[in-house]
């Protein structure tokens, strides 16, 4: 197959866990990738892309201009107010557009497929997709696991359906973005998750650094703090981390939200800091933890998908916060009530091995297909 070109728009560091698997399968497939960095994103710092950079040639990293950026965006905002698919006015906006076009030719010629991550139309090159008629694709940041967060809005995101594509995790998200947010089913594609395939993870351990804290004999314990959105319940948060760290012979681990450092981290727990046995970390890769723990504890975050591929220990506090998610009661996890059973399974020996989770598996990551899902999305992307 003839080599194609991407470009993937990417504005921050949480969006490349996302985005760089299926950019490493198009680079090792000899496609042409162009990253361009939004909002100040400094790409050339994120370990993932420093391992793409490295390893392959046909990567190039642009960094839009000012310019570049304010003309890409107030022109959508004006051409908005047309109908965009009218040729009379793409051809006003192309000639109005021209005399930057010999600028913008070595990023969009070769017809490239345009993407971003989840958000509003009109960000930086939307514009210049829809007058030179280029192929426009959303792709999500990971598994979606709440079951009940859009049950009491009344938000419509028909205006999304400016994208060519927009691909969703699961069937559950689709029947949720079709009824409740009212977008057009025919643009929306279930693609599962390359984030967390096999393939992609063992990849991951090729170049990140391993990672180590407290005495090898110690049972080994992370935990991820949720987002602020996803209504945690902080005192209950603070004591069950308080009852972890009483306990003998452990290590634990406060993952802080990397989508929001710092925004959740009470100051109750600043004299947490005093303890030999806890630590708060906001910069060691998820991935890189959950490799070192026995026990992940999760409530608010796809990242336990990883803890399924790597076979961990995963209990599921539901008890932390408000809303309802896929792994309630599900036997994939150790789903929890009270901050007494929570550390009754860390105490047990019995909760080893890790539970059978080849059923969520198979469901969120292979959407319940046999093709891998790295494959999956790439036939689907190099197709469009």
């Amino acid at each position: 197959m003839s080599q194609r070109k991407f470009i993937f728009h990417i504005r921050a560091h949480n969006d490349c866990d996302h985005f760089v698997p299926i950019i490493w399968q198009l680079l090792n497939k000899g496609h042409n990738i162009v990253i361009i960095p939004m909002y100040g994103f400094q790409a050339h710092q994120d370990y993932r892309i420093k391992f793409l950079t490295t390893n392959f040639k046909n990567l190039l990293i642009f960094e839009p201009s000012k310019f570049y950026i304010r003309k890409s965006t107030y022109l959508f905002k004006f051409y908005s107010f047309f109908n965009h698919k009218n040729n009379l006015m793409k051809r006003l906006f192309f000639l109005i557009n021209l005399p930057l076009k010999l600028s913008e030719y070595s990023i969009f010629k070769n017809n490239p497929v345009i993407i971003w991550d989840y958000g509003n139309p009109g960000r930086i090159s939307h514009f210049e997709s829809l007058i030179y008629s280029l192929k426009t694709v959303v792709l999500p940041h990971g598994i979606d696991i709440f079951t009940n967060k859009y049950l009491n809005v009344k938000a419509d995101f028909s205006n999304r359906s400016i994208y060519d594509h927009y691909l969703i995790d699961s069937e559950m998200q689709k029947e949720i973005a079709v009824n409740l947010l009212n977008m057009n089913e025919k643009k929306l594609q279930v693609i599962g998750s390359s984030r967390f395939s096999k393939e992609w993870i063992e990849v991951l351990f090729s170049f990140i650094d391993k990672f180590s804290f407290g005495p090898l004999e110690r049972k080994k314990i992370v935990y991820f703090l949720p987002h602020s959105d996803f209504d945690p319940k902080n005192s209950a948060i603070i004591n069950t981390i308080n009852a972890i760290r009483k306990l003998k012979n452990i290590s634990l681990v406060i993952k802080v939200s990397t989508r929001q450092k710092n925004i959740y981290f009470p100051d109750t727990m600043k004299d947490f800091d005093k303890y030999d046995n806890l630590l708060f970390d906001d910069s060691t890769p998820s991935s890189a933890l959950i490799d070192w723990s026995d026990i992940v504890i999760n409530h608010g975050s796809s990242i336990v998908f990883d803890a399924f591929q790597m076979n961990k220990v995963v209990i599921h506090p539901c008890f932390l916060d408000g809303l309802s998610t896929i792994f309630d009661g599900d036997e994939s996890v150790y789903s929890v009530n009270s901050i007494e059973q929570v550390c009754k399974i860390i105490d047990s020996n019995e909760a080893y091995p890790a539970k059978d989770a080849s059923k969520m598996i198979k469901k969120y990551i292979y959407n319940e297909l046999e093709e891998p899902p790295l494959d999956y999305l790439y036939n689907f992307l190099i197709k469009l």
